[in-house]
């Protein structure tokens, strides 16, 4: 699979996921946890400025290796027909055979990867071919796959009107970075709190946001009021919170598919 570099956030967009994460994690909500999904493909469907939404994901039944469970959830659809002419097209053998591969191959090589629809479909190809899509009232699309085994994945489009324009890269960053971090998301049966980034205390957190937007040890300890040596300590805790010993690999860490053992040890 080609890889695709990914821009970084800038602090008021990893500002906003954060806000979108903490509210979608906190414990007192009563929502179950198909409405916290729900309620995280809402919100980040406006953080892009999306129309639409599909998830999907298809995981093997422990008691029965060979029987795939399906999940699905959608939202924001102009009507029930629209809805409809989307999952034709979607489940086209046209369609499906051109996005198939890039799901399978990114479970097999268990590598989380988010694409602009130009990315996996070529302008010839569209031209060919892309009035079965235009049929149900969408243009451009942002998919995120993120793999459960080497055979199964939990796979997001985001899709936008007609006459809308493309997504762009900071989109796809916005939408790589906050799946990247929601294993409860993608999985069955798994405690919304438990949400990696939530287990930071507040400072950490502030400290971390920081920290991806490029800003010096001392710009930190200005902006939080704190001395230097804590924002050391912060970055420290940080770090070891998420396996990574620099702050290029904590950059690439959550700005990358890779995992955090591969990554650069560059210097602080």
């Amino acid at each position: 699979m080609t890889g695709t570099s990914l821009e970084p956030l800038a602090f008021e967009d990893t500002e906003r996921i954060f806000s979108v994460l903490g509210q979608v994690g906190d414990p007192t909500l009563p929502l179950n946890l198909v409405e916290r999904k729900r309620k995280l493909l809402d919100d980040v469907r406006q953080l892009i400025d999306a129309d639409v939404y599909i998830w999907s994901a298809a995981i093997p039944d422990p008691q029965q290796p060979d029987v795939m469970t399906t999940q699905l959830l959608d939202g924001g659809w102009t009507s029930e027909g629209q809805r409809v002419q989307a999952y034709k097209a979607l489940s086209s053998p046209l369609v499906n055979q051109t996005l198939a591969p890039f799901s399978i191959e990114a479970a097999q090589q268990m590598r989380h990867v988010t694409r602009l629809r130009s990315e996996i479909l070529t302008d010839e190809w569209m031209q060919q071919h892309g009035q079965v899509w235009h049929l149900s009232g969408l243009d451009y699309s942002l998919f995120t796959i993120y793999p459960l085994s080497p055979t199964s994945y939990s796979g997001t489009g985001f899709h936008r009107l007609l006459g809308k324009p493309d997504f762009n890269k900071r989109e796809q960053s916005i939408v790589h970075f906050t799946f990247k971090h929601v294993e409860w998301f993608h999985r069955r049966n798994v405690d919304p709190s438990h949400i990696k980034v939530l287990l930071l205390s507040p400072r950490e957190r502030q400290t971390l946001i920081l920290l991806l937007g490029g800003d010096t040890k001392r710009e930190i300890a200005e902006k939080l009021g704190i001395s230097e040596h804590t924002v050391g300590d912060y970055t420290k805790n940080i770090y070891k919170h998420f396996g990574v010993n620099s702050r290029g690999a904590l950059q690439a860490f959550f700005m990358s598919g890779q995992s955090a053992s591969s990554l650069s040890t560059a210097e602080t």
